[in-house]
């Protein structure tokens, strides 16, 4: 058990660290924001671009991080999901742009105690449609949504689980208001 979660946590550090090798490099564009989907959800997001217009884009939120310490009885629960694709921006009429890209997805799901590991893991592509506003040149809000397929898979005590999903959805209950800071590079 002590050898899984330690594979899981080397893992996880090295995926992060290659990842913000990517994403703190010298690109043109830099934009930070905040991605809401409800009043409990939400995600960071980071995007960056080299060219006018299109840019790549890194989305990471956190469902859910529990640990228990009880007599007799640990518990570690974990809920993440990351996601990393191309967004594309197309002028409509003054500061109003849309945006669209294709957006693939991983989300990871861990359960441990004393006794029991469970591991869901769902990977999954969606594809962005959203409207853009660009409130000054520094600042601007979005409104989005993204039609996905994905599917899971469960990894328990005695390995993969015969269990698994697919899942196909357009929600319109799922529609997400960005509000983002762009930090454009200084003119020279």
């Amino acid at each position: 058990m002590n050898k899984i979660k330690q594979t899981l946590t080397l893992l996880t550090i090295t995926i992060l660290t290659l990842v913000s090798q990517n994403l703190f490099g010298q690109a043109e564009n830099r934009e930070l924001g905040i991605r809401l989907t409800g009043f409990q959800d939400f995600d960071f997001i980071y995007k960056n671009g080299r060219e006018e217009n299109k840019l790549t884009r890194y989305r990471l939120g956190f469902a859910n991080l529990e640990f228990q310490n009880a007599t007799n009885n640990q518990s570690f629960n974990l809920s993440l999901g990351f996601a990393i694709g191309v967004e594309k921006r197309r002028s409509i009429a003054g500061n109003l742009q849309f945006i669209h890209g294709l957006e693939p997805t991983l989300s990871l799901a861990l359960s441990t105690n004393d006794d029991i590991f469970n591991l869901r893991i769902r990977p999954g592509i969606g594809y962005v449609l959203g409207f853009q506003y660009n409130v000054s040149d520094k600042f601007y809000v979005n409104i989005e949504t993204i039609p996905s397929l994905s599917t899971s898979f469960m990894i328990d005590n005695d390995g993969f689980n015969d269990m698994y999903s697919i899942n196909a959805g357009f929600n319109s209950n799922a529609i997400a208001l960005s509000l983002v800071y762009q930090l454009k590079k200084k003119e020279e």
